[in-house]
């Protein structure tokens, strides 16, 4: 940090454009903001609209049907929180499940908690996935009690499958794009779980359109920088 702020001055001078991903972003990279263009980090809409069929294929094909399925995604590291996370869900359904997708320094302690937890066979650990998005659509609740975060794409994927979001307030408030978006500013189990259980999961078929209304859509973010570009090309 101490870095950027000695150097923000240099390569503001140096360059022609500044741009970030979001306001958060902004505040934390640039010393000032008035001259900096918030280009948003695009999804591929289509990619990951809620879609029926392929819940019903993951659903039979992991064993969940019948079943409330929590999921996590992201790295096994301290900044995920995976121990509160472990925690929490098993103040959570007994007759629940937990997806975790991805790896990590820290997924064997986590696998150990579970265990000493006598909950294994409620956790699946998926490891590394290239088909988060199919995978969405078998999540019925999807929860990020992160330590600090920088955006998150995944919060706006889920989202635009529908998800009800379950977030800690590390995650930057430009990722709030829907009524399924719910923030939880403390890390009190109890809070959480109250929260997480009174929600009901709204219209997932139509969640996709709050992620075009807010800017996320990459073909929107497409012609935004291609009018970057093109200014820059007659500087």
């Amino acid at each position: 940090r101490i870095l950027i702020r000695i150097l923000n001055p240099l390569y503001r001078k140096l360059t022609d454009v500044h741009l970030s991903c979001s306001t958060s972003a902004i505040k934390s990279l640039f010393t000032k903001s008035d001259d900096v263009i918030v280009l948003k980090n695009g999804i591929e809409i289509d990619k990951y609209k809620y879609n029926n069929k392929i819940r019903e294929k993951y659903r039979k094909k992991l064993n969940l049907e019948g079943k409330k399925v929590y999921g996590h995604i992201g790295r096994f590291s301290k900044q995920k929180n995976h121990k509160f996370l472990i925690d929490l869900f098993n103040e959570l359904e007994d007759d629940s499940v937990l997806l975790l997708i991805g790896t990590g320094e820290l997924e064997e302690k986590i696998k150990q908690k579970v265990k000493e937890l006598n909950i294994e066979n409620r956790v699946i650990f998926l490891g590394f996935r290239d088909d988060i998005d199919k995978l969405l659509n078998a999540i019925d609740v999807i929860i990020f009690p992160s330590l600090y975060e920088g955006f998150g794409n995944v919060v706006i994927e889920a989202q635009t499958n529908g998800l009800p979001t379950f977030v800690s307030s590390a995650v930057p408030e430009d990722a709030n794009i829907s009524n399924n978006y719910h923030k939880i500013e403390t890390f009190d189990i109890n809070d959480w779980k109250k929260e997480i259980l009174s929600v009901k999961t709204k219209d997932r078929k139509n969640a996709y359109k709050n992620t075009i209304k807010n800017g996320f859509d990459i073909k929107d973010t497409a012609k935004q920088l291609e009018k970057i570009y093109k200014k820059l090309n007659n500087l």
